[in-house]
């Protein structure tokens, strides 16, 4: 006998979520579900595998109708709403839900199954960095536009940028001829390789001011801040750390606040984390300072302070102002508004989609 799970969704998500969002997102949380399916599996198990399609979209409101098929002529179906099931976490499997990369710092997403843990970050994240003629950073805190950019990865470390309007293009990451160029991101000064005039010409007109694309082509130069890291830990272009893991369950918590506020909830995106993690309480992550996903083991060294890029539409590139007033309201520590967690890993490794997460300290 065969076992099938089918979703469809009804209600205020399709008004408030991107419909090409809902649908990547139904596509991997099904696949996901489908996976663990084995002959045999008894009905009640099946629709508790089924509801946890609902937690792993991490979608809110609104009517969601989960199918089961045990065989051709068995079917189990139930209406549900989102909502009641994101409060359920005890019983939830503590895993990895999702995995992203950003090859280009401030460019969209790419979303993973499975990534290679790095000492500096996942492989291919952020290894891509654009700058002012003063080799300053570029990101989405200046230019939200880049929201827009479709960077797509590989092979290798080569990138394909595009956007509407604009012709797609095919950066291959520099050689060991590249011209070198000092670049400033926060207040590490790090040397990079310089992607050359194609590329500076494409992302200048793109976003109407000079810039230049440069590869950091040894991502061993930039180290962690030393007041969080230990001795040989470094990190790419990625703001100070090598990985930042956000939680579904204070998502689910950041959604009601903004419900009760009178705002929409916000999407995992707005984020843009490298691990997003399911099955713990709100905010159980601020308490951690060991973790295990897989079989890669991290410390978990500092909370992440947000800005004005958590306000920014990651498919539009418009600008609003939550979540992070909301934040600033219920989540201030001190100076900065939090949401996630920055993590170093303690060895390189393979970690993938629907790996257990255990906290470890």
């Amino acid at each position: 006998m065969t076992t099938d799970i089918d979703y469809e969704a009804t209600g205020p998500n399709y008004a408030v979520e991107k419909l090409l969002d809902v649908r990547e997102r139904l596509h991997q949380a099904i696949a996901a579900i489908s996976a663990k399916i084995v002959p045999g599996l008894v009905e009640e198990d099946a629709v508790a595998m089924a509801r946890g399609i609902l937690g792993e979209l991490g979608m809110r409101k609104g009517w969601h109708r989960v199918i089961v098929r045990f065989g051709p002529n068995t079917t189990k179906d139930f209406m549900a709403d989102a909502l009641s099931f994101s409060r359920g976490h005890e019983g939830r499997r503590r895993m990895l839900a999702s995995v992203h990369i950003y090859p280009l710092k401030g460019g969209r997403a790419v979303d993973l199954d499975e990534a290679v843990v790095e000492p500096w970050g996942l492989a291919g994240d952020r290894r891509w960095l654009l700058v002012d003629p003063d080799g300053q950073f570029i990101t989405q805190r200046r230019h939200p536009a880049l929201a827009r950019l479709v960077v797509r990865y590989g092979p290798g470390a080569d990138i394909t940028v595009s956007s509407d309007g604009y012709p797609s293009l095919r950066i291959a990451a520099p050689d060991g001829s590249a011209e070198p160029l000092k670049v400033t991101v926060w207040r590490s000064l790090v040397l990079a390789a310089a992607a050359g005039p194609a590329a500076d010409a494409w992302f200048s007109g793109y976003l109407g001011v000079p810039v230049r694309l440069v590869y950091l082509d040894d991502p061993t130069r930039r180290a962690v801040d030393p007041e969080f890291g230990a001795d040989g830990d470094v990190v790419s272009f990625a703001d100070g750390y090598p990985l930042l893991l956000t939680s579904t369950g204070s998502l689910d918590q950041l959604g009601e606040w903004l419900t009760e506020a009178g705002d929409r909830p916000v999407p995992m995106n707005r984020f843009r984390p490298n691990v997003v993690v399911d099955g713990y309480e709100p905010w159980a992550e601020d308490r951690w300072r060991r973790i295990r996903i897989g079989p890669v083991s991290f410390r978990v060294v500092k909370p992440c302070g947000r800005c004005v890029v958590t306000t920014i539409d990651q498919a539009t590139g418009e600008r609003g102002s939550q979540p992070l007033r909301i934040l600033a309201a219920r989540r201030r520590f001190g100076q900065n508004v939090i949401f996630g967690q920055n993590i170093i890993p303690d060895s390189p490794g393979l970690i993938r989609v629907g790996d257990p997460v255990e906290v470890t300290v």
